[in-house]
């Protein structure tokens, strides 16, 4: 979130180029996600991608560990059953898109849904596809086991690694 003198400072031209931000400020959101602040104190760096960038040692919780004690979760695995986009009404009469698949890591499966704007996230996506997803929301259903909610702050990152493999953070 930029503000003040930086809140012209990016635009289109720095997609895909490398940030720096110097003294920004984390908060949580109302998406239970991650965002930084960047007021007249900080200062943004922007330059293009020099070399590969470092893993940020972003933890990573095996479908087996996650349960009602956890809002937030970072996960990896393979792709399958990958369905189409459908276009669902909800309660309240609002027709929106949903797309759902399963992730598999070696410890087990979890049910990932992606909901309104949220499915384009997956456009290039397929079974089979080995995906980091950070900042995923667990929901937590009586009776059923615990599924996984593609939220706007939500990165998912296709690799070429398996599940079990060492895996780094990839620019997305």
């Amino acid at each position: 979130v930029l503000w003040d003198n930086n809140a012209k400072k990016i635009n289109e031209e720095d997609l895909h180029k490398q940030l720096k931000i110097i003294g920004g400020y984390t908060k949580k959101n109302d998406n239970f996600g991650l965002e930084i602040y960047c007021g007249n104190q900080t200062n943004i760096v922007i330059d293009e991608i020099k070399e590969e960038l470092k893993d940020l040692g972003i933890k990573f919780t095996n479908i087996n560990e996650i349960s009602s004690e956890i809002e937030i979760v970072n996960v990896r695995g393979v792709i399958t059953n990958l369905e189409p986009i459908r276009e669902i009404q909800t309660k309240t009469g609002e027709t929106v898109e949903l797309q759902t698949f399963n992730l598999n890591d070696n410890t087990g499966k979890i049910r990932v849904t992606c909901w309104r704007n949220n499915v384009k996230k997956l456009i290039n996506f397929s079974d089979n596809d080995y995906v980091q997803i950070i900042n995923a929301k667990v929901k937590i259903n009586e009776n059923y086991p615990p599924d996984l909610i593609v939220t706007n702050s939500t990165v998912l990152i296709k690799t070429n690694k398996k599940p079990d493999e060492k895996l780094g953070f990839v620019s997305g």
